[in-house]
């Protein structure tokens, strides 16, 4: 591991290189990724609904590089912004839930879910 940080500061906000992975997600000019993670619960799905947003924030705001954009004036470089809140995660679609059943559609849906994401 290196002593020497490849972080800069501009202005308020603090600047890193992109990684390899992070590097291929900005190739194309114009162009986002999302990710999808599915998952299979049982249980209280309200409660799990009530305090996922802000799980999500917290989420965002103990990692750094989860608020990064990307510098469009240094290759390879972003930059992070500040901490989010509860309405971030609504205004900026930071969280999508969908809930399927045993349904025809729903099964339809699911072996199409590229689509939905």
């Amino acid at each position: 591991m290196s002593c020497i940080s490849n972080e800069s500061v501009v202005g308020d906000k603090r600047r890193f290189p992109l990684r390899a992975i992070e590097r291929f997600g900005i190739a194309e000019p114009d162009v986002s990724v999302k990710c999808c993670h599915a998952i299979a619960i049982s249980g209280d799905m309200d409660q799990l609904i009530k305090f996922l947003p802000t799980a999500v924030m917290r989420t965002f705001n103990r990692h750094p590089r989860l608020r990064a954009l990307v510098v469009k004036d240094e290759e390879f470089m972003a930059e992070v912004q500040p901490h989010i809140t509860l309405d971030d995660v609504t205004a900026k679609n930071l969280l999508r839930v969908r809930e399927i059943s045993d349904s025809n559609e729903d099964v339809a849906a699911w072996k199409n879910w590229n689509q939905f994401v």
